[in-house]
């Protein structure tokens, strides 16, 4: 059974997922909307489908905190009409095993554009998979994705991020870029982005980093006198805040505080 959540303009919309569910959010034509979703159910599979019609707006802000289980998977699929805009903040704080999560983007009207930014905390023996499909159909259509991750030590990150540009798609814009920080040896990532073109007339560029927390960083904001923890918590922040200052004023201190508080779980062997 598909749930129908109606979407309104003039205060942040709150949705809360749990277990199995499937939400159909509806947005009202030349609407500015705010979501603020907390996955904070067992391990079965969410998913929520979102309509963006004609000239309409939507920000759409993922927190998962789900009590911790064997595996997580959610799922977004989207559409964009013409002149819409889509904006997912994802934030992926969960102590799960296994993490999977999908964003399926399809742009089907000219002028539409979509961004999605990402931050995962990994833990200790935790790996979190992190997919994101934009298909861009028709001409004259932006796409833009960020994705970060901290990764403690024996964590593992993935993301794999594919971009469609359909061959009459003309004056698509696409940027992809993942950063990924590692707190020890044996953490690990896997940044896969892919690009799928079809016409000539695009712009389109990708790029990924990987790394180990800067040592020098570290032994000198100590010398300064923080502890290990504060001066790792301390860099994370600078590293998580790229895409935590973007969140609406609304939701950015509730954002900020569960970040922080996730910091605690994260484990650094250098």
């Amino acid at each position: 059974m598909v749930k129908e959540i109606q979407l309104h303009s003039k205060s942040p919309n709150y949705l809360e997922s749990r277990g199995a569910e499937q939400s159909q959010l509806l947005i009202s034509e030349g609407e500015r909307c705010l979501v603020i979703e907390t996955i904070s159910g067992p391990s079965d599979e969410s998913c929520t489908n979102i309509l963006v019609p004609r000239n309409s707006s939507l920000e759409h802000i993922r927190i998962v905190t789900s009590p911790e289980s064997s595996t997580l998977k959610s799922r977004v699929k989207v559409e964009l009409l013409e002149g819409s805009s889509y904006s997912s903040k994802s934030f992926y704080l969960c102590p799960q095993k296994e993490m999977e999560d999908l964003n399926e983007i399809t742009l089907k009207g000219e002028g539409a554009e979509a961004s999605v930014l990402a931050l995962s905390l990994v833990r200790p023996l935790q790996n979190i998979k992190h997919e994101v499909l934009v298909d861009h159909k028709v001409p004259h259509c932006k796409s833009q994705q960020l994705v970060k991750s901290i990764v403690s030590s024996r964590g593992r990150s993935q993301y794999i991020g594919r971009v469609l540009v359909q061959g009459g798609a003309i004056k698509s814009d696409s940027h992809q870029l993942s950063r990924h920080m590692l707190l020890g040896r044996l953490a690990e990532a896997d940044p896969r982005p892919q690009l799928e073109i079809f016409n000539d007339d695009v712009k389109a560029a990708h790029g990924a980093t990987v790394g180990q927390v800067n040592r020098e960083e570290l032994f000198y904001l100590q010398s300064r006198g923080l502890s290990p923890r504060q001066a790792l918590e301390l860099l994370s922040q600078g590293f998580a805040d790229e895409i935590v200052l973007t969140v609406s004023e609304a939701a950015r201190a509730q954002v900020s505080r569960l970040v922080q508080e996730a910091f605690q779980f994260m484990v650094v062997e250098l």
